[in-house]
C-alpha cells in the first residue's frame, strides 16, 4: 500500500526509500530471530493423553446462563446509568463525545465495565462446551454475538473482542474442523470484513448520534473511498510507526530519561496500573507506553499529557530501547516463548480449560508483538479482562468432577 501511495500516509515527514528498505530489513532480521528461536526450542512434538475425567468434564449450563444473566445487567447498568443508548453510542468515539459534550466515563464505571466481562466468559464457555459435545450450538451462538456486541457498543474497543473470538476459533480447530493454511483466504478475507464493519460503526455510529457529519471526500488519504479510508488508516500504519522508532530512536528514548528509563518506565511501571485506585488513592492519572513517544515524535499528541499511542510493534519498541542487537534479542525470546507454549499442549485431546488457555496464550502473543511491552501486554491482554478470565475460572472449577476435586484437596493439589 505503501508503494502504491508512494508515501506514508500518517509520518509524511518520514519517508525515503532509504528509510523504508531499513524498515524492512530491521523487520526482516526480526522475523529471522524469531524463527530461529522458535526452532531452537519446539523440540520434537509428542501427544500425550488427556486424563478422562477432566476430557468430558462438563460445567453446568444454568451457571453459565447465571453469569451471562449478571454480566448482561451490569452492562445494562452501565448504558443506562451513562444516560442511555444515544450516549454510550458517542462514548464510541472520544472525538464524538467531544462534539455532544458527553462526559468519559470514570473508574466506577471503568471497573462494571471490566466485571461485565462475565458474561463474555461464560457466552464464550457455554459455546465451546457446545462446540465440544455436539449439542446446543445454536443456542450458545445467538447468545454469544449478542452479549459481543453488547460489549463493543458499551466499550468501543475491539481489542477486547480478540480474545472470545480466538476461544472460539480453537474450539472449532479442536472439536469441530481443522483450521489448515488452504482456509488462509477465507480467514484474511472474514478478519478484513469484522475489521471494516467494527472500524466504521466505532466512527460513523459515535457521530450519527452525536449530529456529526462525516464526509470521506475531505480525508485526504480516503479520497471519498470507504475502503482506501481503512485500508489507509491507523489499522495498517505499523510499517510507518517503525520508520518513525529506527529514524528517532535516540529522541524518543530521551523522552523518557534515556533507554534504560524508558525500558523500566515502560515494560515494568505499568504493572501498577492493576491496583484499584481504592487502594492506591495516590496511583498516577496516567502511565506510560512507547507508543506516546511515537505519536509525541510525530506532533499527534503531547508526550505529557498524552491522548494516544501509535504502536511501533516489538520491534520499533525494541529498537527504541536497544538498537538492531535489541530486536534480535526480544524477537529471539519471544520465539522461545511461544515454542514453549506451543509444546506445553501437544495433547492427544484438549479439555475446554486447556483450549481456553491456548487461546489467552495466543492472544498474549499478538499484543505483545502489536505493543512490544510487557506491562501493556498485561493491562491489555488480563486486567482490561478480569471479568471474562473471572467466568473462565469459575467455569473452570464448576467442570471438576466433585471426586477428583476431593482428591486434590486431599492431596493438597489444585487443577488449573
Amino acid at each position: 500500500m505503501i508503494l502504491i501511495a508512494g508515501d506514508y500516509t500518517w509520518a509524511t515527514g518520514y519517508y525515503s526509500e532509504q528509510l523504508l528498505a531499513a524498515t524492512l530489513g530491521v523487520s526482516l532480521i526480526a522475523l529471522v530471530a524469531f524463527i530461529v528461536g522458535n526452532v531452537l526450542a519446539r523440540g520434537r512434538n509428542r501427544l500425550t493423553e488427556t486424563p478422562e475425567s477432566r476430557l468430558t468434564a462438563h460445567t453446568s449450563e444454568v451457571l453459565l446462563v447465571l453469569m451471562v444473566l449478571v454480566g448482561v445487567a451490569m452492562k445494562v447498568a452501565l448504558v443506562l446509568g451513562g444516560g442511555g443508548v444515544e450516549n454510550a453510542l458517542i462514548r464510541l468515539s472520544s472525538f464524538a463525545s467531544v462534539a455532544a459534550n458527553v462526559e468519559e466515563f470514570g473508574a466506577d464505571e471503568i471497573g462494571l465495565r471490566t466485571l461485565s466481562g462475565v458474561a463474555d466468559g461464560a457466552a464464550t464457555w457455554g459455546l465451546v462446551q457446545g462446540l465440544r459435545d455436539r449439542r446446543r450450538v445454536f443456542p450458545w451462538t445467538i447468545v454469544f454475538v449478542a452479549v459481543l456486541a453488547m460489549s463493543y457498543f458499551t466499550i468501543g474497543k475491539r481489542l477486547l473482542l480478540i480474545l472470545p473470538l480466538v476461544c472460539v476459533a480453537v474450539a472449532v480447530h479442536n472439536y469441530v474442523r481443522p483450521i489448515t493454511v488452504r482456509l488462509l483466504p477465507l480467514a484474511f478475507g472474514l478478519i478484513l470484513v469484522a475489521g471494516l464493519s467494527t472500524l466504521f460503526a466505532r466512527i460513523f455510529l459515535p457521530a450519527a448520534a452525536a449530529g456529526v457529519a462525516i464526509d470521506l471526500n475531505q480525508i485526504k488519504y480516503a479520497d471519498g473511498s470507504a475502503l482506501a479510508f481503512y485500508f489507509y488508516s491507523l489499522e495498517f500504519s505499523t510499517v510507518e510507526m517503525i520508520s518513525v522508532a529506527i529514524r528517532d530512536a535516540t529522541n524518543i528514548a530521551s523522552l523518557f530519561g534515556g533507554s534504560a528509563s524508558a525500558f523500566i518506565t515502560t515494560n515494568l511501571v505499568p504493572f501498577l496500573y492493576s491496583i484499584p485506585r481504592s487502594i492506591w488513592p495516590g496511583k498516577p492519572a496516567v502511565f506510560y507506553d512507547v507508543s506516546y513517544g511515537v505519536s509525541a515524535a510525530l506532533g499527534a499528541t503531547p508526550f505529557e499529557d498524552p491522548t494516544v499511542g501509535y504502536a511501533s510493534t516489538a520491534i520499533g519498541t525494541s529498537y527504541i530501547v536497544g538498537g538492531v542487537l535489541g530486536v534480535i534479542a526480544v524477537m529471539f525470546v519471544f520465539g522461545m516463548v511461544t515454542a514453549r507454549v506451543d509444546r506445553s499442549l501437544h495433547v492427544a485431546e484438549w479439555s475446554i480449560a486447556r483450549t481456553m488457555f491456548y487461546a489467552v496464550a495466543v492472544v498474549i502473543a499478538f499484543h505483545f508483538f502489536r505493543q512490544g511491552t510487557l506491562a501493556w501486554t498485561f493491562i491489555v491482554s488480563i486486567v482490561q479482562q478480569y471479568g471474562l478470565l473471572l467466568a473462565f475460572g469459575v467455569a473452570a472449577v464448576a467442570a471438576i468432577p466433585r471426586r477428583a476435586r476431593r482428591l486434590d484437596l486431599v492431596s493438597g493439589r489444585s487443577d488449573s
